[in-house]
This record gives C-alpha cells, structure tokens and sequence, in this order.
C-alpha cells in the first residue's frame, strides 16, 4: 500500500478500535465504527480524486487493493449491525439464528468463486478488464450507492473484493456469536484459509 494511503489507513484502524473498546453496548459501538468508516471512505475518494493516478498500474493497485481495504469495513459493519438488531428482537433461537448467518459467507463465495480464485492466484492478466475505471460503464446500484460512488470511483470488480473481505469478516463475527450461544462441541468447515478473519485482526 502506498504510503499516502497507508497513514490514512492507520488513522482508520485506530478509529475503528477507539469505537469498538468503550464501554458502550455493542450495537452502538458497531453503528459508531460504521459512521467512522463512513467518513474514512468518504476521505479516500477525496484523496484519491484529488492526487489522480500516475499510470494504469497505479489506478490498479488502488482498486485492486487499496480501495477494498477500506470499503470492507463500511459493508461489514452494516452486515453486523443488521444481524444483531435482529438477532435481539427475539425473533428465532440464537444459536439457530448465528448458525445461519454464518452460511452468507457460503453462498457469497459460491457465487463469486472463479472471480475470488483469480485474485488468490496471483494472475494479473485480467486486471485491466476488472480494475481500471475506463474499463466499465458506470452503472451505480447497490454497492455503488452504499460507497456513495460515482464513475470517477468505481471499478468492475473492487466491490468483489470489498464483499468478500466483508463477509470473510463476518463469518468470524457470527462464528463468534454462535460460540457464545452454543453450548456444543462445534466443528466448523472452513470455505479458504482465511475463513476465520475477524474484526480485530485486519484483512489478510
């Protein structure tokens, strides 16, 4: 990661880990690391359109890499603050429930699985189809309105990314949480080696 993206996303971690060790529920503190991801997203795109890229292989890496790391969060964190405003309404039983949530993960990389491949294979033979602006007409949608995106910050494929990390993260949030719940020797398959990635450990 560049060094001008690398203290910002210092500044972000440390945000997210100043909201998530106070002493406030915990559905606060995950609404609270939402809005501060809000805000550090909305500081990258300023800065990225500001600074422009210097060629092709810059535009690349930072939607190939940098923008994820930072997008993930914003997705997650609207992930788990969902899952737990259900999860306390009472609605089903809580094991049953996380048991459940753990199953997005699953079927997220299910779907995306050649794309997810690609990227763990360390290929590059497509990343100017998947990771250059001028490569893909703009066409908004959920994940572009979420990041509050326009054309001038938007890839194919860097949502992809994004999501994957994000569910990645929630797996072992949900994971977690059915732990708690569950009283049972628990035996978990994992879809890829960094199934187990949580909040607290970064993005691998």
């Amino acid at each position: 990661m560049k060094r001008k993206y690398m203290e910002l996303h210092s500044a972000f971690l440390a945000k997210i880990d100043e909201c998530m060790n106070t002493s406030l529920p915990e559905l606060e503190k995950i609404q609270n690391c939402f809005w501060a991801s809000v805000k550090f997203a909305e500081l990258l795109k300023e800065q990225a359109l500001a600074n422009g890229f210097e060629d092709e292989a810059a535009e690349i890496e930072f939607f190939r890499e940098i923008k994820p790391e930072f997008l993930s969060y914003l997705e997650f964190f609207v992930m788990a603050f969902e899952a737990l405003s259900y999860g306390s309404s009472g609605a089903q039983d809580l094991s049953t429930f996380w048991n459940g949530e753990m199953e997005r993960f699953g079927r997220f990389y299910n779907k995306n699985q050649t794309f997810i491949s690609y990227y763990h294979s360390g290929r590059r033979d497509l990343d100017k189809e998947y990771f250059l602006r001028t490569s893909v007409a703009y066409h908004g949608g959920f994940h572009a309105n979420m990041y509050n995106e326009g054309p001038a910050f938007h890839s194919a494929k860097d949502w992809v990314i994004a999501a994957y990390f994000a569910n990645k993260m929630f797996f072992g949030f949900a994971k977690d949480k059915l732990m708690s719940y569950s009283k049972q020797d628990l035996t978990f398959i994992d879809l890829d080696e960094h199934t187990s990635t949580t909040i607290n450990s970064g993005i691998q």
